[in-house]
């Protein structure tokens, strides 16, 4: 933002030239401003520039105008040229600027820009005071009356301002953060057909921000966390008084879509547990508006309504749907069903990444990203598999399906992570070693027999086994096996009413597992549920979530990285060390979320994962049959040397751990 007379450094943020720059450039109204020029020009050549503009302010306030001469070629850094009251004021010695002026340049100039400022007598221009600026981008050469200038003054039916909170998780400081925003659509014209850039420049005042008074419309916003060199560009809509929370503990801040420069915060915080919430289902167009197509939704079509289908269908959002909040959400516990496949395929899921250019909607996905497969499937069948997913730009998920058909997707929210910011107070992640509580085959926690179609039962899962009374939700996996045919499971508190979610889908023939955190009831208990043929159900716990006081269960989703690939023997029982690995701190974990793959597997078989150093539990992980791909996710407590240990039961098959998340 360009500084006016009379306004004191520590009142405007100063360093906005190269803001102005880029947005000068990505407008593509001009390229950078000369930072040299002269009034009243002497001789000119023949690639000079010459030009008089005039120009009319209200009467009943005090103004500043200053120009800009931006010109072509880019070989200039830019910078402000020219600053004068008008009127003369008593609180600088500018003289009065000529009306009209004459404008020099020995470059060609592609546009003359000029800034115009609006106070009361005797005040200093200040957006918080609510007053209210304006740019007119002019043509350069020739005589140009720019006419009757109007300004955004509050009261008006088209006049608004953003306004918010400023979230972080350490403090936050007067002058933190930086807001400078300009108008690209919905701007007034003058009295002679110029139109009107409404704009604000404006620092947050302790966890607060505003903007001055602004016409309604479309802005491109520079936004700077000062602390931590970040900055976000994005394009925001204003409509009235409209509220922008910020949010400096997530990437572009809360924009939409945005351009990022700086560093990626850190996703960590404590857990906050959900009712199960379908968010997503591309069945009926919840979410995602129609079955996902192959790849990642990078599309060449010139058509921006086609780049644009392409996008929606490739990305979900999370943040501010299903009980997950807008702002200060660091990730989220989701349970990913998918069903309906043409072809079998896989599907990867990465946070919504920024863009390298505002303007360029496609350079927002990138050609490739290095995340594990999340859920396989073959054509026609169902499957579901729980992820701990890193929340992106826009508080939204991208989806990578990585096949040769379409495939429909179904997402039920179980739980976010917050950031750790005042005030978020959430649940802390405890673990204990695999416990069955579960198994309708032999009668643990039951009667010794199937669960029958549409059939519900009560289970206890706190209080017991390590568990105490009271926790918020529990984790472990839940398993089917014997299934007389296609089904599926829904898991909820067992003093609530059941949600339209499932966290399982069995068949027959085959052991299904899926890893599952549910929120716990009053009573310390699950409500279980199986909807068509019958089947045996287990169900491993292998952690909690507790509100009570203590230190450590904070959760920190990461970018998965492979800890081990390789091929598993039978009987093979394998030391992987995870600690200073994938984003792993070399200390100071308790527990890791682990995607755990198997291929090319000879013969049925299952996999365990379990603390290095533990005895190995009578539970699993993964289940497959002969020649299947797989994968489920697993939370497994921290052994000895830092490592955790995998076992195969059965024949041979193709292995890949990766990490996604740890607990402290």
């Amino acid at each position: 933002m360009l500084k006016p007379a009379g306004v004191d450094a520590d009142t405007l943020p100063t360093g906005g030239e190269g803001v102005l720059l880029v947005l000068f450039r990505r407008l593509a109204v001009a390229t950078v401003m000369l930072t040299t020029a002269v009034v009243a020009a002497p001789s000119t050549s023949s690639a000079a520039t010459s030009m008089t503009i005039s120009w009319s302010l209200p009467s009943n306030k005090s103004h500043s105008v200053g120009f800009d001469y931006v010109f072509s070629n880019g070989s200039s850094a830019g910078g402000y040229d020219l600053f004068y009251e008008w009127p003369y004021s008593l609180y600088n010695n500018n003289p009065v600027m000529p009306n009209p002026v004459s404008v020099y340049s020995a470059t060609t100039l592609s546009q003359v820009r000029m800034e115009a400022y609006q106070a009361p007598y005797g005040q200093q221009w200040n957006p918080l005071a609510g007053h209210g600026a304006v740019t007119v981008r002019i043509p350069a050469g020739g005589t140009r009356n720019v006419g009757a200038l109007s300004f955004p003054a509050f009261g008006a039916s088209n006049v608004g301002q953003f306004t918010g909170n400023v979230l972080s998780r350490t403090s936050v400081p007067n002058n933190r953060v930086r807001v400078e925003i300009f108008q690209l659509t919905g701007q007034p014209l003058s009295s002679t057909g110029y139109a009107l850039d409404a704009f604000s420049a404006t620092n947050n005042v302790g966890t607060q921000w505003q903007t001055g008074p602004l016409w309604n419309g479309d802005y491109i916003a520079f936004v700077t966390d000062t602390s931590t060199n970040r900055q976000a560009v994005g394009i925001v809509t204003l409509g009235g008084t409209t509220t922008w929370h910020l949010d400096l503990d997530m990437v572009c801040f809360g924009i939409d879509e945005c351009q990022w420069s700086g560093t990626i915060p850190d996703a960590t915080g404590e857990f906050h547990a959900l009712e199960p919430t379908r968010i997503v289902d591309s069945r009926i167009g919840l979410g995602i508006p129609s079955i996902v197509k192959p790849g990642d939704g990078r599309n060449s079509d010139p058509n921006p309504v086609f780049r644009m289908s392409s996008r929606l269908n490739h990305e979900f959002k999370v943040a501010g749907v299903g009980g997950v909040p807008a702002v200060g959400v660091s990730a989220v516990l989701v349970n990913v069903t998918v069903t309906l496949g043409t072809s079998s395929g896989r599907l990867k899921f990465f946070p919504k990444p920024p863009r390298s250019s505002v303007f360029a909607d496609q350079s927002s996905y990138p050609a490739a990203n290095n995340q594990a497969a999340a859920v396989w499937w073959n054509a026609g069948e169902a499957r579901a598999t729980l992820q701990l997913l890193e929340v992106g730009v826009g508080g939204r998920i991208r989806i990578d399906n990585v096949s040769s058909g379409d495939v429909h997707v179904v997402v039920d929210v179980l739980g976010w992570v917050d950031q750790g910011q005042p005030g978020q107070d959430g649940s802390r992640l405890l673990t204990i070693n695999p416990t069955r509580f579960l198994d309708t085959r032999f009668g643990t926690g039951g009667p010794t027999q199937p669960f029958d179609s549409t059939e519900t039962r009560d289970l206890d899962v706190a209080g017991r086994d390590g568990i105490p009374s009271g926790a918020e939700a529990v984790v472990g996996t839940l398993t089917s096996v014997n299934g007389a045919g296609r089904s599926f499971q829904t898991l909820w508190p067992g003093d609530s009413e059941m949600p339209v979610a499932s966290v399982l889908n069995s068949i027959n023939g085959q052991v299904r597992p899926n890893l599952v955190s549910v929120a716990v009831g009053d009573d310390d208990g699950w409500a279980l549920y199986n909807h068509y043929l019958a089947a045996d159900l287990i169900f491993d716990a292998v952690g909690y979530f507790t509100a009570a006081n203590g230190s450590g269960g904070d959760i920190t989703a990461v970018p998965s990285a492979t800890l081990y690939s390789g091929t598993m023997q039978a009987g093979a029982d394998r030391s992987i060390t995870v600690t200073g690995q994938g984003g792993v701190p070399g200390s100071g974990v308790s527990a890791v979320w682990v995607l755990i793959t198997s291929q090319s597997g000879t013969q049925q078989s299952y996999l365990t994962a379990y603390p290095n150093g533990a005895s190995r539990p009578n539970a699993s992980n993964l289940n497959w049959v002969g020649g299947q791909s797989v994968a489920n996710l697993a939370l497994v407590p921290v052994g000895s040397g830092g490592s955790i240990r995998i076992f195969n039961a059965h024949g041979s098959a193709s292995v890949n751990v990766s990490v996604v998340g740890w607990v402290n």
